[in-house]
């Protein structure tokens, strides 16, 4: 836990104040937290038992509070965007991160219409932070969607193939993370640990990758092919009723 913990402190700034609404079945993380921040000499306040806050008492707290960042389920941010005061709260702090799910596009212009830093991260209770799209992540002269992340080094990452491109459904992969600088707190192939997560790798830059879904979340159609989720939820997002 103290190793984890250290490794994920490198390169942070000091003494930042953070509010952190993962959820609680984060365990690890919240196990690594306490270590976390008295490595790092940060102050994390994390939600209380129950219910998650409703957008304007998380904008409330953001207000009242001195945090300089948050971390939220990208469904509280997309409520906080379209909350009166919202994004006005939002633009006190550093930056926000994100993670588990996509973020809409609609929030994504939101936040960037405002000036508003969102970062998108990637982990797994099992294995710690594995990505990010921190811009300083970025090849040079390159600007990425926030949708597509990279390694944050803490492990390395295996691409094992999954599937060809069909119908418009790029080549997809499972990711492997590796034993790196921290271990996987389970493992279930040799050294390291099978996220269950199918990915699209970039095609210029293919060590940066974007989540396309689970491979238990696979719909097997009815002349064999694999349509993964990720292309009817964007199917179902576009259509005005939704």
């Amino acid at each position: 836990m103290v190793e984890t913990a250290r490794a994920m402190t490198l390169g942070n700034i000091q003494g930042e104040n953070h509010i952190s609404l993962a959820p609680l079945f984060h365990l690890m993380v919240h196990i690594r937290g306490p270590i976390y921040c008295a490595l790092n000499r940060d102050t994390v306040t994390t939600g209380p038992m129950g219910p998650p806050p409703s957008a304007t008492q998380l904008a409330a707290l953001i207000s009242k509070s001195n945090c300089d960042g948050i971390t939220v389920v990208p469904q509280l941010l997309k409520a906080l965007t379209e909350t009166p005061g919202g994004l006005d709260a939002l633009k006190r702090l550093k930056g926000v991160k994100y993670g588990a799910a996509a973020l809409p596009n609609k929030t994504k212009r939101a936040l960037d219409d405002a000036g508003i830093k969102h970062v998108n991260s990637y982990g797994l209770s099992e294995a710690s932070v594995l990505a990010d799209c921190e811009p300083d992540r970025w090849p040079a002269n390159v600007k990425l969607d926030t949708d597509w992340m990279t390694s944050t080094g803490l492990h390395t990452l295996k691409f094992e193939f999954f599937s060809k491109a069909s119908d418009g459904v790029p080549d997809l992969y499972e990711l492997i993370a590796l034993a790196g600088d921290i271990p996987c707190s389970v493992s279930n192939v040799p050294g390291g640990y099978a996220t269950g997560d199918l990915v699209e790798r970039h095609p210029d830059y293919p060590e940066w990758f974007r989540i396309w879904g689970r491979k238990k979340a696979i719909v097997v159609l009815a002349n064999g092919e694999n349509a993964p989720i990720r292309a009817l939820e964007e199917a179902l997002e576009a259509h005005p009723w939704v």
